[in-house]
């Protein structure tokens, strides 16, 4: 057989497609096969190596001759062998339409007619029976998931619990005693069920700012509270302040604005605190909770200016806190920590919504968007770690793509000084290249592109890299990948080839821009590269007779696009009918990395939508918080006013205070950067889109 460079091999002396090895598997195809029918036989048996099936294959085999005598056994074992290339068919064709259907069916008959007994065969298993569940394939419907999870509800209810075991003890915790994991997580889950009881009775919202009639900045409120007899606390949109008995008023805590105010009882003394959203600054806004313990005269925070916000949002009688990645004049993206506020000694913390789930991954994604700060952290890591590994140049550039993140949330005992401290894991798609310079020209001495996971700990907004990982090569590749990165991330955001123009444009940029390089010698050189094909005069053809060349003025970018720019119009010959058509090119490649998803088509019918509402403005947006939506009418609606909505070019300067997150039926999400005020504008893969005449059809229905 002869290696090919997608990792396959091929022979000409087998009859059908086979997956053969177990601890390094590999794919032989024959010889012969057609374009078409070689990429669905590649489909499905690389989908037999991502599901580890060589593995399952033997220790089913092993299995049968262990238990030889056994007919149920045998039955088993058959069973088993055509469900796994049943389970590899609908892998291979979930994105399929009838048409390539069609032709897997055709590639699939073929193969089963002269098929050769060998293990993991294309065609080896229940050719007539797959064929038809090929043709006759169907998305699972939502009511057979519905199902399926009601079922193991039930399962998980009767044998993962057990009878309680009396009544919850009281919590009693010194005001400095660690917790263990176990007992921290016993002793909220008490906290949480002894503060709903409590809060019941007590109003636990105290004020949040009111933007009716659009005067927000005069309003006033005060309210006088049960448990402190004669205090009055009163509102403004810059302080809070209280009042005592003897009308002597005292100041409790300023803001810039003060967005919302709440009661609640943090620390379990039966007396509640003043719990603030607060927001300072001028430029750079720093977004805050303040904790007033008007009990014992004590004031605490959670503030990291520059590096995270804190949010807090008291939907549905329930007060939620939550820790953003600050990123200035960009998007939030889901919460790095979502929980409950809670006061352990003199730390403020937030403790993860579900307690079990402390110190367990959480796996979210956050899009392509990164701070300027994390940017950096991650290329200079990068470029730390593969120095020495490769040829050194004079200057490294790196670019990376940030396919998902993993928040890991430390237990209590890792607190410091009133910080939370966590765990941050990012999975990336990185391009590292070192350069050296000569003659107004650079070279690549060395270089490495693929996939990456890195892991932080984040201590006071400092991060420092504590783990480093790459997958192996070869047949390992796949395995590693995709036993290392979420499973929610598709084959196509896997493949370093969706990424990989976009990221050489951004190399080119810190190249040219680190050593101050004159672009234009270059690109006229470039233009100058291109020759007549022989088959054509057609300008057209010229651009894909030279592909380097092409290649090299599309990694130039703007550059290339600011030299068109410059001469268009005024070049004669060759080079004046090339200029538009590279710039045709350019165009193609703006907004989106190549192979990204740019708008909503591929969401399947929407099943929830959940709106995190940050800031208000004088428009009909509600007030900040987090607002989900599960009518499926609304989702409709909702689905209509996006997806209709139109493609702009060029950025703009609105506000992108807003997250949409939205789930279809398959359970695909997407998140969308809503801009808030006046501008209906959406950004989703780095395009923007304008989806109406004003908010107030989006924000009705989260009304």
């Amino acid at each position: 057989s002869l290696p090919m460079p997608d990792g396959f091999r091929i022979c000409d002396d087998i009859p059908s497609p086979f997956v053969l090895g177990v601890l390094r598997p590999c794919v032989y195809v024959p010889s012969g096969l057609s374009e078409p029918e070689l990429s669905c036989v590649l489909k499905h048996e690389n989908a037999h190596i991502r599901r580890g099936d060589p593995c399952w294959a033997l220790l089913a085999w092993l299995t049968a001759c262990l238990y030889w005598f056994h007919p149920l056994v045998w039955l088993s074992y058959a069973l088993f062998r055509r469900d796994m290339e049943l389970a590899c068919d609908e892998t291979a064709i979930r994105d399929m339409d009838a048409a390539r259907r069609a032709v897997y069916s055709e590639t699939l008959l073929n193969c089963g007619l002269r098929r050769g007994g060998i293990s993991l065969a294309f065609g080896e298993t229940g050719v007539k029976e797959r064929v038809k569940a090929v043709l006759r394939y169907r998305k699972p419907a939502l009511w057979l998931t519905g199902v399926a999870a009601l079922v193991c509800v039930a399962a998980a209810v009767c044998f993962l619990t057990r009878p309680a075991s009396g009544d919850a003890q009281a919590l009693e915790t010194p005001d400095n005693a660690p917790l263990s994991d176990s007992a921290n997580a016993t002793a909220t889950a008490q906290l949480l069920n002894v503060g709903a009881n409590a809060q019941a009775a007590k109003e636990p919202l105290l004020w949040v700012r009111n933007d009716e009639g659009g005067n927000w900045e005069n309003l006033t409120e005060t309210r006088q509270s049960v448990e402190f007899p004669g205090v009055t606390f009163q509102w403004t949109p810059e302080k809070v302040t209280a009042i005592d008995a003897d009308g002597v008023e005292s100041v409790l805590f300023y803001g810039m604005p003060v967005w919302s105010v709440y009661f609640s009882d943090l620390n379990g003394d039966g007396y509640s605190e003043l719990c603030a959203m607060v927001s300072f600054g001028s430029g750079l806004i720093d977004t805050r909770i303040v904790v007033y313990d008007y009990k014992n005269g004590k004031q605490f925070e959670l503030a990291d200016r520059g590096y995270h916000d804190y949010t807090l949002s008291g939907e549905s009688g329930v007060l939620t806190a939550s820790m953003w990645q600050y990123w200035q004049n960009s998007l939030h993206a889901a919460p790095l920590l979502t929980g409950t506020l809670r006061l352990v000694g003199e730390n403020l913390v937030i403790v993860p919504a579900y307690p079990e789930s402390i110190g367990k991954r959480n796996v979210q994604h956050i899009g392509y968007d990164v701070s300027p700060e994390w940017d950096s952290a991650v290329r200079d890591a990068i470029i730390a770690h593969d120095r020495g590994l490769y040829a050194a140049g004079e200057f490294d550039a790196e670019s990376h793509v940030i396919l998902g993140m993993d928040s890991t949330p430390l237990s209590l005992e890792a607190i410091d000084g009133g910080e939370y401290a966590y765990i941050l894991t990012l999975y990336l798609m990185s391009l590292h290249e070192s350069f050296s310079y000569d003659g107004g020209r650079f070279t690549v001495e060395s270089g490495r592109s693929g996939p990456l996971v890195l892991t932080f700990r984040v201590e006071n907004g400092t991060p420092t890299l504590t783990d480093f990982w790459q997958p192996r090569d070869g047949s390992y590749y796949w395995s590693d990948v995709r036993g290392k990165f979420p499973a929610s991330l598709s084959d196509k955001e896997l493949d370093t080839q969706t990424y990989i123009m976009g990221q050489n444009q951004e190399i080119y940029r810190q190249v040219v821009e680190h050593w101050n390089i004159d672009t234009a010698p270059i690109l006229d050189a470039l233009f100058d590269e291109f020759k007549e094909p022989a088959w054509s005069s057609n300008p057209g053809d010229y651009l894909d007779a030279n592909p380097l060349a092409l290649r090299e003025l599309l990694y130039y970018d703007e550059y290339t696009r600011a030299y068109i720019q410059a001469r268009i119009g005024n070049e004669p010959g060759l080079r004046g009918a090339l200029m538009p058509l590279v710039l045709e090119r350019l165009d193609a490649l703006t907004w989106a990395e190549p192979g990204a998803v740019t708008d909503l088509s591929g969401l399947g019918k929407l099943t929830h939508a959940t709106l995190t509402h940050l800031h208000d403005y004088t428009g009909p947006a509600p007030a900040p918080g987090t607002y989900a939506l599960s009518d499926l009418d609304k989702l409709l609606e909702l689905a209509e006013l996006l997806r209709g909505a139109e493609p702009l070019q060029g950025a703009t300067k609105c506000p992108f205070d807003d997250v949409l997150t939205l789930t279809d039926e398959y359970g695909n999400a997407v998140q969308l950067a809503l801009a808030g005020d006046s501008c209906t504008i959406y950004r989703f893969a780095g395009q923007y889109f304008k989806y109406g005449g004003d908010n107030s059809a989006l924000y009705g229905l989260f009304a």
